[in-house]
């Protein structure tokens, strides 16, 4: 995982992975959006778009956010991004998707790489 600090105080982390498109996730500190703390963005769900490994994938990714410390509350924002209320740091919600991602990667390897 790399952090790295950007303009106004926001931070990001990435997962560097040698597949980004199957596990790879971003989470963005967002101090400029008051009513969200982070966004969270997981290239992966630009591909999956079949029922019922998105719908499930959808679920997962939001239940496991919420159960980060500290969460709030946990919102789609479009098909790739959720949004985060709440005071818990980037590395927990990094590992909050990375865990569904991993739990998930052989049929949305499939998915992705058309195998």
């Amino acid at each position: 995982m790399r952090h790295r600090c950007c303009l106004r105080g926001a931070e990001q982390w990435e997962r560097l992975t040698g597949d980004t498109d199957v596990v790879g996730a971003t989470v963005r500190s967002l101090p400029t959006l008051d009513a969200w703390s982070y966004a969270v963005d997981v290239p992966a769900m630009e591909h999956v778009r079949a029922d019922p490994l998105e719908a499930r994938l959808r679920h997962e990714i939001a239940r496991s956010l919420r159960e980060a410390p500290g969460v709030e509350a946990v919102e789609p924002e479009d098909e790739e991004t959720w949004l985060v209320r709440g005071g818990t740091g980037g590395e927990d919600l990094m590992a909050a998707v990375c865990a569904v991602l991993d739990a998930n990667a052989e049929p949305v390897a499939r998915v992705v790489h058309g195998d």
